[in-house]
């Protein structure tokens, strides 16, 4: 292969009397110029749109958390509020221009373009024969992908490399070319794609993690097709599908800020009624436990409880893990490296849970979703006496369905089934 490469240079190379520096720079950027202005161009882009996936944005929680923020300060007056603005557009533009300089946007831009010139080196030989069979065959020659690793990787091996990425940068990928577009969004190759970010991701929490098994034992269903959009609302349902209905002496648990804490061993030491944690745990509490104003001594013993951390929710993370309190139910199979709990922030911006990065349309998308459920839900339930402070929403990501419980006077968990 290296004799073939060094031949394709003699062959392609302009004559040795000509191999100055401004002769070879003239070469190479006649061959490789629009490439270039490629990459310089969707990186001039990345910088001002953040994440591309195809018009739809990939935002981590972060900039999501922070876009609230501006948004509501945007209608203060005064010099004060001018001024704020100021900082923070200095802010954005100069980490913008950290992430440009540092490369990480154009990763896969420049992924691919290494792929098609290495690719090119290895199929030179081949091409002319490619090119005598079309010529023999015309209407063959339309059939001829450009694109490089969707042309001479098999499927299996495109998911295989792909599966190693972050799902921001397998959204980016997708970017770069019909072909890409094809494998990250349409046809099986992308439901295997999917299926194997998923199973790397979140696949232990229903099948090693016992809430999980229970909250899997529910859907009552086969595997479903796991794609695009099945990965992602996963990702942004899986604290309330999960958690629900284990609100109880036996199995108490709670989601904050994204992460999932048991507090069972604490439920009869809580300064307050145990009652009070058993009303707000089988789901997200984020907003209560921020409304109590809890201490610094407080947040630092539920980071001792944190059994699920969501790593999309830390700096360039991705996918659940757990920690050394976790309890795996039976053999463990692909459960990830415990990673260490990471620590409840004080005084946090916005009493909201944290969902971790997903593409803005998801987000916003089931955000909407989650609201008109759960008005639903109170209107339809609210002259039921039985209900003990009121009706949960979660989205059930198997059935695709959403789902209901609550707590009676009895105290027991009643599941509904459509809401």
């Amino acid at each position: 292969m290296t004799i073939k490469f060094l031949r394709l240079f003699e062959n392609q190379a302009p004559a040795a009397s000509s191999w100055s520096i401004s002769a070879s720079l003239f070469y190479y950027t006649r061959l490789y110029g629009a490439q270039l202005v490629l990459v310089t161009v969707l990186g001039a882009v990345t910088v001002y749109r953040k994440e591309m996936s195809c018009n739809r944005v990939y935002m981590a929680d972060d900039e999501v958390t922070a876009a609230n923020e501006r948004h509501r300060r945007g209608g203060d007056d005064g010099n004060d509020s001018i001024s704020d603005q100021w900082e923070e557009s200095a802010e954005e533009l100069l980490e913008g221009a950290g992430a440009y300089c540092s490369g990480e946007p154009l990763m896969p831009v420049v992924l691919k373009l290494c792929a098609s010139i290495f690719y090119e080196s290895l199929t030179v030989g081949n091409r002319n024969m490619t090119s005598s069979m079309i010529a023999s065959h015309p209407s063959r020659s339309h059939v001829e992908s450009t694109d490089h690793i969707t042309r001479d990787l098999p499927a299996d091996v495109q998911v295989h490399l792909l599966s190693y990425l972050h799902p921001r940068d397998v959204v980016n990928f997708a970017c770069t070319s019909r072909a890409s577009l094809s494998v990250v969004d349409q046809g099986e190759t992308s439901k295997a794609l999917w299926k194997s970010l998923w199973k790397r991701d979140y696949l232990w929490t229903v099948t090693d993690f016992a809430p999980g098994i229970e909250a899997l034992c529910r859907s009552k269903t086969a595997e479903q097709a796991i794609d695009k959009s099945f990965y992602f609302l996963f990702g942004q349902s899986f604290i309330n599908y999960i958690l629900a209905g284990q609100n109880t002496f036996e199995n108490c648990l709670v989601g904050l800020h994204g992460h999932i804490y048991d507090i069972t061993g604490f439920v009869h030491s809580h300064p307050g009624s145990p009652e009070t944690l058993m009303i707000q745990s089988g789901k997200d509490a984020t907003k209560f436990f921020e409304d109590m104003n809890h201490s610094s001594g407080a947040r630092r013993l539920a980071q001792s409880l944190c059994v699920v951390v969501n790593s999309s929710c830390l700096q360039g993370g991705c996918g659940l893990q757990p920690t050394s309190q976790t309890r795996i139910a039976g053999t463990p199979q692909d459960v990830p490296s415990t990673v260490e709990a990471p620590t409840v922030p004080i005084g946090a911006r916005s009493t909201e849970s944290r969902r971790g990065g997903t593409l803005d349309a998801v987000r916003k998308g089931f955000l909407k979703q989650e609201q008109v459920k759960m008005q639903q839900a109170e209107l339809k339930y609210a002259s039921n006496q039985d209900v003990l402070s009121h009706v949960n929403v979660y989205y059930d990501p198997f059935l695709r369905e959403w789902k209901g419980w609550y707590t009676n006077s009895l105290f027991e968990t009643v599941y509904i089934d459509t809401i």
